[in-house]
């Protein structure tokens, strides 16, 4: 006859093993969804593995424009892999598929007008995009194997050269509208120091020294302040916004709601501003031509790249130089100057 003691430790027993059967459970099923995950993994898809590499861009420190450019160039890709070849996975591309995808895009640069500088910025994002997946053992076979050339490019000779900018201070002048202060020392920022519009989204008031008489501006590409002067030009306009700003607000530029200005909302007040001189140049401008157009007319004046790269804060003169726009009638003007 079993005791009350008997009966206990029986059941105790029959706890532990229940709790024995339990942990082997859980642990087969971690290990089952351990496995699922490690397949998913492997299997990944195109679509998926284009969103973790943008995602992968932000964290980077990639600036608003390059991961939209990135995200629509692979996005093409993804489309194009999937019309034409049905492929969903990631594992699944080859280098022959890629080959493929080159030759149809050189088959338009030749016959439909696409122009060199769109199909190199097209494969830049490709191989940035391999770069990654191989990076992160998302794939275990390569299938870019070879660096594409680039194809050679036409020189870019837009810019607003001084005559240019001064039609475009008397617009600046006549502005109306009760945002007319914050959109003239936008458009002055652009033009006197070349900043990114990226730098305008960050500029506090706190980044002005009146009294020092300089500009403390974040370079989102770099990812660093630096200074620039304060020039009379400028300051005039930054008092005129800061009398009517708005005060809850310790940004800049901002709507009267207080609210900042996106990037691209700065981009698009710079835009329609200038759609009002489309009248004055013979092609189509955009807040990035103010960097070239500065650059430009400094080298024209003849000042040392030393000091420009500095005002500018390229990273080196190589940098630079992709910003300098000299036509063939420049350098014959230069050519003519010398005086032996």
């Amino acid at each position: 006859m079993k005791t009350n003691i008997d009966i206990l430790l029986e059941k105790i027993l029959e706890e532990k093993l229940e709790k024995t059967l339990e942990k082997a459970i859980t642990k087969q099923m971690d290990q089952i969804v351990e496995t699922n995950i490690n397949d998913e993994i492997t299997r990944i898809t195109i679509k998926k593995a284009i969103k973790c590499f943008i995602n992968d861009c932000y964290t980077s420190g990639k600036t608003e424009s390059t991961r939209s450019s990135y995200k629509k160039d692979l996005d093409q890709l993804e489309e194009y892999l999937h019309s034409n070849y049905s492929l969903v996975y990631l594992d699944k591309i080859s280098p022959r598929h890629i080959a493929e995808y080159r030759r149809m895009l050189m088959d338009k640069f030749h016959n439909f007008g696409l122009s060199g500088a769109t199909i190199n910025r097209k494969m830049f994002a490709l191989q940035s995009f391999h770069k990654f997946c191989i990076k992160n053992k998302l794939i275990e076979e390569e299938f870019i194997l070879t660096n594409f050339k680039k194809l050679p490019v036409k020189p870019r000779i837009n810019y607003l050269n001084i005559k240019h900018l001064q039609k475009l201070n008397e617009i600046l002048d006549d502005l109306k509208g009760l945002n007319r202060f914050r959109d003239k020392a936008i458009m002055k920022m652009l033009m006197y120091y070349g900043v990114r519009v990226s730098s305008l989204y960050y500029l506090k008031w706190s980044d002005i020294d009146y009294h020092g008489k300089t500009i403390h501006i974040f370079d989102v590409k770099k990812k660093e302040y630096y200074y620039v002067p304060l020039i009379d030009k400028v300051e005039n306009c930054l008092l005129e916004l800061y009398e009517y700003r708005n005060r809850k607000s310790e940004y800049l530029f901002s709507s009267r709601q207080s609210e900042r200005l996106s990037i691209s909302q700065i981009k698009r007040r710079t835009s329609d501003i200038l759609k009002k001189y489309d009248n004055e140049i013979d092609f189509t401008a955009s807040s990035s031509i103010f960097r070239h157009s500065l650059i430009t007319n400094l080298t024209h004046k003849g000042f040392p790249m030393n000091k420009i790269v500095k005002l500018t804060n390229h990273a080196d003169g190589k940098a630079y130089r992709n910003y300098i726009n000299l036509t063939v009638d420049d350098s014959r003007e230069l050519l003519n100057s010398l005086e032996y």
